[in-house]
């Protein structure tokens, strides 16, 4: 007699309010910090005044670490969905041994990856913690998703396809308005107009991020997982796709 074909694993669509809100960690960590320094400009010196206080470089977009984060954002959007699309369509986990290669090589090959590591290392390590948590935290969850649960699988989907969406949106957004004040559409009378703008984009880039990864472990996703944006280019619910 043929034995029964053991039922696929499945994710519970309602999770408990820490197994929510830890993931928002990261990124919640990284909205407060930009934050703090998109509002700086319009209140004053304190918390440049702070950094110093405390032997620090004060925060501006000038600063290697800062720069370094915003790099590697933006470098790493496009590789993550590809790496993403991979990983949660893997029927089971690569060996251990492949790790320490696979992460020199991201951090080599990566847009600004080496320098990210250097700067933030040398420069404020205060700003290495929530930094280094998020792209950790990025990188284990893929590296967790091969044979994980479907809807568990479409959620990590969904999160690395909003924040594409999110940070295209805010891209446009920047340079649209760059575009339009460039050539008279508008003016701006500010000098330090584009710093305050990036700042503020930055923040809502977080923010959104941070709003994405609560949303996807509701139950509406679970009803009808969609990426935030609605433009879903990986195919959120494309999880058992041959590769």
């Amino acid at each position: 007699m043929d034995t029964p074909t053991p039922a696929a694993p499945t994710a519970p669509s309602v999770l408990s309010l820490t197994q929510r809100l830890t993931p928002l960690i990261p990124e919640a960590l990284l909205t407060l910090l930009f934050l703090l320094l998109a509002i700086d400009p319009w209140i004053g010196e304190p918390f440049k005044e702070f950094w110093m206080q405390q032997g620090y470089r004060p925060l501006t977009l000038e600063h290697p670490a800062l720069m370094a984060i915003l790099m590697v954002e933006v470098g790493f959007l496009l590789p993550q969905v590809t790496l993403t699309d991979l990983a949660t369509r893997l029927k089971k986990r690569p060996p251990w041994w492949l790790i320490p290669p696979l992460a020199i090589g991201l951090l080599i090959l990566a847009p600004g990856g080496m320098e990210f590591l250097r700067v933030l290392l040398a420069n404020q390590s205060v700003l290495a913690i929530p930094a280094l948590w998020s792209v950790f935290h990025r990188a284990r969850q893929l590296w967790d998703m091969p044979g994980k649960p479907a809807l568990e699988r479409m959620r990590v989907r969904a999160l690395t396809n909003g924040r594409a969406n999110v940070g295209g949106l805010m891209v446009l957004i920047y340079l649209l308005t760059t575009m339009a004040q460039t050539s008279s559409l508008i003016v701006i009378d500010d000098w330090n107009w584009k710093d305050k703008m990036l700042l503020s984009l930055t923040t809502l880039y977080f923010a959104a991020c941070t709003f994405d990864a609560w949303r996807v472990t509701g139950t509406r996703f679970a009803a009808n997982p969609k990426p935030l944006l609605w433009f879903d280019y990986i195919g959120v619910k494309d999880v058992d796709l041959p590769l």
